[in-house]
């Protein structure tokens, strides 16, 4: 690969456009992507100033910058994809950007100065009158913005990209943009889509030559879950690269169901290196998680990772106050009679309910035992069931027994019954219907309707113009009818949906009709999907989850927008 000082060999320390052009072609910025490969290393040149080396001997993996030389970089500027999709395409664009940007930062500190023309515009806002001058190497999209008298034409004037000349801030950086995005669209008239392609998955491809295939095992198995909607096909080079350099591990390692908390080494600040030898109590050690006692730490190791990957993500980086109840759900016998997902289902209950209603506040030790109890007994009434229908083309029976579960938990955050120990499955249930009973019925309400808020803003949207089967409900009267039509507790949130936390929609889809419910994500202004109910608690066609997907992704739309 031709250096950067070996391609400016004129004396001449002014460039053209033209010149930078040729000097972006010559220093090989414009060949995607190129594999080497001699007697020590594999390398492979990226747009010709960025580099991903391995030596044969070591089997460590460099990355590297070019310069003067070539140096060495903890992490490229571009992610790199392990499993090539069709995104990587566009990501080639970003590899070329980031390459010319590179060179011009390079060629102006060492001195050269680039000339380039750009146009002069006087512009006048029509509604204060006020006038202002923009400067720019692309007058089509100053013209395309304004019309008429608004704009007006001044000439053209020399400018001089060096950083010798002074500029403002936003000026310098408004001017390396445009430079840069002179040169790329240039060089997009002769790569062509298809060549970005083709490159892309030629990286792609490559990549996999710098990878350990027993680290990688090990990486995949720590660091993600599809359970958790964490697929490995998202899965970048630089996190793999990071896993690799600070941890290692010994022939013939198992950490069983502790395998997601590997992964929380990489996290740490910690600079040193981990070599990691199978042993409970060695992670158990260097891990931050003393918030975890030993014995539920060890305990962990026999559960499925799906299920500690789930714990570690809900509980252990948020809700602390929940680990032990967490931790002793997962520890029942039980829990190994049922699908996984049925278990991880569970967990989120725990995670939303508790959040959704204490906000924040301590839950205290006999709320945690009640909620645990009452999920024991629904454990040990359903015990045989997967034994008897499986899992498999049984999934919504499932899903309408782990609503009933929610609803029950539903009852207990917002009444706070007393629990009693021998109470069982049936009994919570039938206590759950008759709560649900009551609030489905306007006159019950007695007090408690004059404490509701009877009417709240909810989005603000006018949901017919978007979807003519979609109603957002924004009153106590109609989350009470809600209720009283699809048997369930819709009614109880309305605390959560007049304080705006929460969001209620009726929809009808195909025939069917479902109650859509969306909580705020912590500490943001946009919404998470919480759940979608049909009668009486039973779960929703695939088509209805889609459609209440839909519905989520327009709420944070909207929300966005109006907040910018």
């Amino acid at each position: 690969m031709r250096k950067i000082t070996d391609v400016l060999t004129c004396s001449n320390r002014d460039l053209s456009l033209h010149d930078f052009f040729c000097l972006c072609r010559d220093s090989g910025v414009f060949r995607l992507v190129e594999k080497k490969e001699d007697d020590k290393f594999i390398t492979i040149c990226i747009c010709g100033v960025f580099r991903i080396q391995r030596n044969k001997k070591t089997n460590s993996v460099t990355q590297w910058i070019l310069y003067d030389e070539w140096k060495k970089r903890k992490e490229l500027p571009v992610f790199i994809s392990l499993f090539w999709s069709p995104s990587d395409s566009f990501r080639m664009n970003d590899w070329l950007d980031e390459a010319v940007k590179h060179v011009l930062k390079y060629v102006t500190s060492n001195g050269y100065r680039i000339h380039c023309e750009s146009q002069l515009f006087r512009v006048r806002n029509w509604r204060t009158l006020d006038t202002y001058f923009i400067e720019t190497m692309f007058p089509d999209e100053v013209k395309n913005c304004f019309a008429g008298s608004l704009c007006n034409e001044l000439g053209f004037k020399n400018v001089i990209c060096s950083e010798e000349t002074r500029h403002t801030r936003q000026k310098w950086n408004n001017l390396y943009k445009e430079v840069q995005q002179k040169i790329t669209q240039r060089a997009w008239k002769f790569i062509s889509i298809e060549t970005r392609t083709a490159a892309s998955k030629l990286l792609s491809k490559h990549i996999w030559l710098m990878i350990d295939k027993p680290t990688f095992s090990y990486f995949a198995k720590s660091c993600y879950c599809s359970m958790t909607h964490d697929a490995l096909i998202h899965s970048s080079f630089a996190k793999y690269i990071n896993f690799s350099r600070k941890i290692t591990f010994t022939k013939g390692v198992d950490f069983g169901g502790l395998w997601p908390m590997v992964s929380l080494l990489t996290e740490t600040k910690d600079s040193r290196k981990f070599i990691l030898k199978g042993k409970t109590r060695e992670l158990y050690d260097l891990l931050p998680v003393k918030q975890l006692t030993y014995g539920d730490f060890k305990s962990l190791r026999h559960s499925a990772f799906s299920l500690t990957t789930s714990f570690k993500k809900r509980f252990l980086n948020h809700h602390h106050h929940l680990i032990p109840l967490a931790v002793k759900f997962i520890r029942n016998p039980l829990v190994k009679c049922y699908p996984v997902k049925v278990i991880n289902q569970t967990l989120i209950f725990f995670e939303r309910i508790f959040y959704d209603y204490f906000d924040g506040e301590v839950v205290t030790q006999q709320n945690q035992e009640d909620a645990l109890r009452i999920c024991n007994k629904w454990l040990e009434y359903h015990q045989d069931m997967f034994k008897n229908i499986g899992y498999r083309g049984q999934e919504q029976r499932w899903e309408t027994e782990a609503n009933h579960l929610s609803h029950a938990l539903d009852w207990y955050v917002r009444s706070e019954p007393a629990i009693h120990k021998n109470q069982t499955w049936s009994s919570f249930w039938r206590l759950s219907q008759e709560w649900t009973r009551r609030l489905r019925n306007d006159n019950e309400w007695d007090g408690e309707l004059n404490v509701a808020i009877p009417e709240w803003q909810g989005t603000g949207v006018n949901w017919k113009e978007i979807y003519s089967d979609v109603n957002e409900i924004t009153t106590f009267k109609d989350l009470c009818r809600e209720g009283g039509e699809m048997e369930h507790c819709i009614a109880s949130y309305a605390d959560l949906c007049a304080s705006g936390r929460y969001l209620a929609f009726s929809v009808l889809h195909n025939n069917e009709r479902a109650t859509l419910g969306l909580s705020r994500i912590e500490q943001t202004i946009l919404y998470r999907f919480d759940q979608m109910r049909g009668i009486n608690n039973e779960a929703v066609s695939r088509s209805m989850l889609i459609k209440g997907k839909k519905i989520l992704k327009e709420v944070n739309h909207l929300i966005a927008k109006k907040r910018t």
